[in-house]
Formats: C-alpha cells, structure tokens, sequence
C-alpha cells in the first residue's frame, strides 16, 4: 500500500510540472500573439493600409455605377436606332437614379457616397455639333466660359434647357456697343479703335456679361451680373438676323435704315456682335 500511494505521489508532481509548464507556454504565446497583433495594426496605421482598403473600395464603387450608366447609355443608344446621345440624354439617364451634376456641369456627385467622377471618365461620345453652311455653330451656346461661370444663378428649369447646347468646346463672344457711330457696321474695323469686349472685359466694366444660343438666324441672348452687392443671370431678348447673301460667317440686324453686322471667326468658334441702343 505504501508503494502504491508513493507512486501516485509521484505521478500527481510529474502532473503538476508539465500544467505548470502549460500554463507558461501557454502565458507566453499569448504575450507573443498581443504583441505580433500590436506590431501589425502599427504597419497597417503606418502603412497606409485602411487609407488604402478604404480607397479600394471607394475605386469599386465609382467602376460599378461606371459600368451601370454605360450598360443605360447602350440602352438609349439602341431607343434611337443608333443615333449618338446627346449631353442632354446623358443628364437624364444619370440624374437622379446615380447623383447629380455639379454646377460646372463637369462632375458626376454620386447618390449617397458623395464621390465626385468626371463625366469624360464615364461617356464622351456625344452627338457632336456641326458648323453650318454659313460658317457658324446651330443650338450652340457662344460663351461657354461665362455660363459655366454663372449657370448655378439660373433657374433650375432653365439650366436643364441650357445644357442642351453646351458644346464640347470653347466658343467665345465679343461685343460692341453702336454709341457714337454712325452709318452701321460692315466691317469689323468699323468700331472704333476696333474695341470688342469680352466677357471678361464687360464684367469689370459695366459689371454684365452675355452669352448667346443660336437656333437658326435666331440669337437668343442671356446676361450675368457680378457687382458688390450680389450675382445674378438670366434671359435678355433674341434678336433676328439676316444672313449676308455674300459674305460667309456675317449676319447682320437692320435698325433706322442701316445695317449692323455681326461676325463669326476663328472656325466658326468665336462670335462679335453689336449692341444695338447702347
């Protein structure tokens, strides 16, 4: 009986010894995997990697609603038979089913994740304008660069009709008031000192500035104001023209007996015209 007690006495110590050195073991894997854990989320924060992941994801996203809109484009393209869309045909398949169009009219802002995408990043084969027979752009604004200025100011409504004739290039406008001369304008020398304004030039003189849409011999006119005391925009009058029978590129208005012609150049691209009652 002794014999048996001392042997299970020594059994139960050689059991104590290998769970106290279990217990070690296991104390200093758990020392070991704290630290490797600490060691990794400091490369991860280091490294950029949630920056990254968080980019990932932000770059999936924008190439998902990417390729939606362009299967919606091949959709509308095939409703018209083949026929190019129009910028005006990609604002309403975009809006309001993927965001909205920024007031530069440049920018996609993506619904709810508010990512910002440029629109030649999704679709930039448009139905494109073409010069007509006399030398000028057809329901085309002239003076992009002022509209895309000033577009937020108009109305809503007003916009959405805007956009339509937005070119996929600068046109530039120029203009003249009549004050002081006498006999009309043939010629684009007739203004004294040849002094056409830009747009720019008209905002810092008289604080307005005007652009144009062409439908037509048909110019309908809009005007921008910028002064101290706040911004604004919207539709002046439209003025109808006469094309000159021999001159390309040269339209011209009557008024008391006189004609005063207005003239595009640089490819049809830039128009100056006369302010007539100024």
């Amino acid at each position: 009986m002794y014999k048996e007690r001392r042997k299970t006495t020594k059994e139960e110590n050689k059991w104590k010894t290998k769970s106290g050195i279990t217990l070690i073991a296991l104390i200093i894997t758990i020392i070991v995997m704290l630290i490797l854990v600490g060691v990794t989320v400091t490369v991860a924060i280091n490294g950029g990697l949630f920056e990254k992941t968080k980019e990932g994801a932000k770059g999936t996203t924008i190439e998902r609603v990417k390729e939606q809109i362009t299967a919606d484009i091949v959709t509308k393209i095939a409703d018209k038979e083949g026929e190019k869309i129009t910028k005006n045909d990609f604002k309403q398949i975009v809006e309001p089913k993927y965001g909205t169009i920024d007031g530069s009219g440049e920018n996609l802002i993506l619904k709810d994740k508010n990512y910002t995408v440029p629109l030649t990043e999704i679709w930039n084969d448009f139905d494109g304008l073409k010069i007509n027979d006399h030398g000028y752009y057809e329901n085309c604004i002239y003076g992009t660069e002022i509209y895309k200025k000033y577009r937020q100011y108009f109305t809503k409504e007003q916009q959405e009709e805007l956009d339509q004739y937005l070119p996929d290039f600068e046109t530039k406008i120029y203009y003249a008031y009549n004050g002081g001369i006498q006999g009309g304008v043939n010629n684009k020398e007739d203004i004294p000192d040849n002094k056409w304004y830009s747009s720019e030039e008209s905002l810092q003189k008289i604080k307005t500035a005007y652009f144009a849409v062409f439908k037509g011999t048909e110019m309908y006119l809009y005007y921008v104001f910028d002064t101290e005391t706040g911004k604004g925009a919207g539709y002046s009058n439209m003025i109808n023209y006469k094309k000159d029978k021999i001159r390309k590129g040269v339209l011209y208005q009557e008024d008391r007996g006189y004609n005063w012609c207005s003239f595009f150049e640089n490819e049809g691209k830039d128009f100056y015209f006369i302010m007539l009652g100024s």
